[in-house]
This record gives C-alpha cells, sequence and structure tokens, in this order.
C-alpha cells in the first residue's frame, strides 16, 4: 500500500499535489519574502520612534542651552536695586493708642541696564521677632508691577520715597512683651527687567531699637517713645533681592 505524501507550506497550510518542485520553490521564497518584509517593516518603525525619541530630547536640550544663555545675559546686564532705609521720623504714639514712624527709602540701580516701574512700600511689625514671616508675606502681596505710581531708574540713578507706617493700639496690646515692644520696618523695593518684564524685589527688615545699654537698647516704652536722636534701626533676618 502506497503512502500519500502532503506537502506542507512553511505557513502551515497544505500545498495540492499537482503542484512540481518549482512551483513549491517559488510559493517558499514568496513566503520567506513575506515574512522578511515584515521583520523589515518592524525594525524600520523601531528605528523611526527611536529617531523621534532622540530627535525630541535634542530639540529639548537646545531650548535648555539657549534658556541658559539668556538668562546668564540677562544676570549680567540686568538692573539691581540696592536699598538704603532711614529713620526719617521719631516713633510717635497716637492718641488712639497706635504708633506710627517715618522712614526713607532710598533706592539705587546698580545693574547694568534700566530699572522700570520702580516702587517701595512699607509696613511696620509690632514684635521684630516675626518680622522675617511677615515680610515674606508682605513680598508676595506686593510682587507685581506698579506702572502708575513706578518709575524708571537708569544705571547708578537713585530715588528716594518717604513713607509713613503704623500700628493699631490693637496690635500693641498684643506685643509679647507690652508695654515694652520692639517693632520692625519691613518693606520692598519692587521693579521690573526691561529685558522680559519679569517682576523682581529688594525687601528689606529693620527692627526699631532705642540706643542704650543692656535690654534698653532693644525694647521701646509704650508710654515713653525716645526721640530720635535715641532711635535708629538695627539690621534683622529676613531680607532678599532676587
Amino acid at each position: 500500500m502506497f503512502g500519500v505524501f502532503i506537502w506542507m507550506s512553511p505557513l502551515g497550510a497544505a500545498i495540492p499535489a499537482e503542484f512540481n518542485a518549482a512551483e513549491l520553490a517559488m510559493m517558499r521564497l514568496q513566503t520567506y519574502a513575506f515574512a522578511l518584509s515584515g521583520v523589515t517593516g518592524l525594525g524600520t518603525l523601531v528605528t523611526a520612534v527611536a529617531a523621534a525619541r532622540f530627535a525630541a530630547e535634542a530639540a529639548r536640550q537646545s531650548r535648555r542651552s539657549a534658556d541658559l544663555a539668556r538668562e546668564a545675559m540677562i544676570s549680567s546686564e540686568r538692573a539691581w536695586l540696592h536699598v538704603d532705609v532711614q529713620l526719617a521720623g521719631p516713633v510717635v504714639h497716637l492718641e488712639d493708642g497706635g504708633a506710627t514712624v517715618r522712614v526713607a527709602i532710598r533706592m539705587r540701580n546698580i545693574g547694568s541696564s534700566p530699572a522700570i516701574a520702580v516702587h517701595a512700600s512699607a509696613a511696620l511689625v509690632v514684635d521684630a521677632a516675626q518680622a522675617p514671616v511677615a515680610l515674606r508675606d508682605f513680598a508676595a502681596r506686593h510682587r507685581r508691577p506698579n506702572e502708575l505710581r513706578g518709575r524708571m531708574l537708569l544705571p547708578q540713578d537713585s530715588h528716594e520715597r518717604v513713607v509713613e507706617v503704623r500700628v493699631s493700639a490693637e496690635e500693641i496690646a498684643a506685643a509679647p512683651r507690652h508695654p515694652r515692644w520692639r517693632p520692625a520696618v519691613v518693606g520692598v523695593a519692587t521693579y521690573q527687567l526691561i529685558q522680559d518684564r519679569s517682576v523682581r524685589q529688594t525687601a528689606f527688615c529693620h527692627a526699631v531699637s532705642r540706643l542704650g545699654s543692656g535690654e534698653r537698647r532693644f525694647q521701646l516704652t509704650v508710654d515713653r517713645p525716645p526721640p530720635l536722636e535715641l532711635t535708629q534701626l538695627d539690621w534683622a533676618n529676613g531680607g532678599f533681592a532676587d
């Protein structure tokens, strides 16, 4: 009894017996070519994806390099405001129990380009120990350009503004060592860079102290404010420039 041989294609399909060897070889060749084209297509897709990712990363790095170069150029050519604060009058206790003091804020552009929309603001804090926290909140509230009241300062130009700051009777009564207290003047000079209109600040924090020795140097008395010649501003933590 003779066996029947059935040829199978490389893909598992039966090949009719009437196919001769040449046709069988051609079919196998076409099947292999089809399979090879699939592998080649997959390789091309993987290569394309990798190339796209490489291009995207290269673009990101290029933008990053451009941003760094731009920031370096701005830093070397930008405006910088130096701020000096001085008492412009004594501490005055008001009839309603509050207190006020006048300070002169002198701003000077020590940078290499104009500062625009320059404006100074200040406040009086009843307790110098809390002044750094109060300064951060105060600076955040004033981080905006004041184009209406601001001015331009060219390099090496300066401008002085006298500001009256005050605290209420309720704030003084809440001072930790009442009737002794040690207030502080906090404030900011806010301005814009001419290069990119970004808002920058120079912030200051100064305790109001009484001249003297020992404990008397650092505290004021509510009912006996010192005269101007016995009052001074001491540097306190919290100031910054950005």
